[in-house]
């Protein structure tokens, strides 16, 4: 039975005992109250279980874990929470990052202005080694702006428009009208919004940062595992919902650099493969500096293949 007014807060989680806590932290912090957490183990972690057993009896807060006992990836948990959440809204938020207090204060006000029909979300502090920055760089019209539009813009060779999964907020019922690609390993995010975009869903977003996005260790971020032949087949997967531009800058952004950062590749192998990836953007498309940009990123990444040779 759905309640109402109660948000299902969605964590998954691998074997991260450390940053999940503080995520559950930072959900128990939170100014709304009417909050329950779900807590999805993607596979079976007896240790994580046991810890979040014992942390359950004084969480201010509902807490529930389930385990998906077969490993299968970060969508196949996210869909298994949205099955067992009790809530009429739904918060996902990956165990490596965290919420700032009025998170879903703001955002249920905002959803609810909008008849409870639009997917909420925020600008988020990237949190790195060295630094942090806002993101995104440019705000989403939310009068009449196009979402995959938004999602492919970039100025000046940096992507502008962002969304992350931690910061998605909406109605149970679009998240079971739309759900998570169960097979995919990589593009999670992107995938789900272009999903729910050709479906007609509607996205709100809150300027103001309310998560922090960790990245201070960034090779370990689930999202970044997979192979640049796995976003080759998404793209041409999605390419029909797409604008033809931005499968071009997708092959000249993303895929460039994900080939001359393979390190499975040798330095020919690579070369081989960026010239093939090249040779498919049109000669009308390469005029832009992004274009020039990854061209030039792609070419050092190269140059540090042959000095290991």
């Amino acid at each position: 039975m759905v309640k109402e007014e109660l948000v299902t807060a969605i964590i998954t989680t691998v074997n991260r005992d450390t940053e999940l806590i503080r995520a559950i932290k930072s959900i128990e912090r939170q100014t709304y109250r009417d909050i329950e957490i779900v807590v999805v183990i993607d596979g079976v972690n007896n240790r994580i279980k046991k810890m979040l057993q014992n942390y359950k009896t004084n969480c201010i807060l509902p807490l529930e874990c389930f385990e998906t006992i077969e490993k299968k990836g970060g969508n196949y948990a996210r869909n298994f929470g949205i099955d067992q959440a009790k809530g009429k809204y739904i918060a996902l938020l990956d165990d490596d990052d965290e919420w700032l207090p009025e998170k879903i204060e703001q955002q249920i006000n905002l959803c609810r202005s909008f008849q409870n029909k639009s997917i909420i979300f925020c600008s988020v502090i990237n949190k790195m080694k060295s630094n942090e920055v806002v993101l995104p760089r440019k705000n989403f019209d939310n009068s009449n702006g196009n979402i995959v539009d938004y999602l492919f813009s970039y100025r000046y060779g940096l992507k502008s428009g962002f969304i992350q999964t931690s910061t998605l907020f909406g109605s149970k019922n679009i998240f079971e009208e739309v759900p998570f690609d169960n097979e995919l390993i990589k593009h999670q995010d992107w995938d789900w919004v272009i999903q729910a975009s050709d479906k007609g869903i509607s996205f709100k977003h809150i300027k103001e940062p309310l998560v922090i996005y960790h990245n201070e260790e960034q090779t370990n971020r689930v999202g970044r595992s997979g192979t640049y032949k796995f976003s080759m087949e998404w793209i041409e997967k999605n390419c029909n919902k797409i604008k033809k531009k931005y499968y071009y800058l997708f092959l000249y952004t993303v895929i460039q650099l994900a080939i001359s950062s393979d390190n499975a590749l040798c330095y020919e192998e690579k070369k081989t493969e960026l010239t093939n990836i090249r040779n498919k953007v049109p000669f009308t498309e390469k005029w832009n500096v992004t274009y020039l940009y990854y061209f030039i990123k792609a070419n050092r990444n190269l140059e540090k293949t042959r000095t290991r040779i």
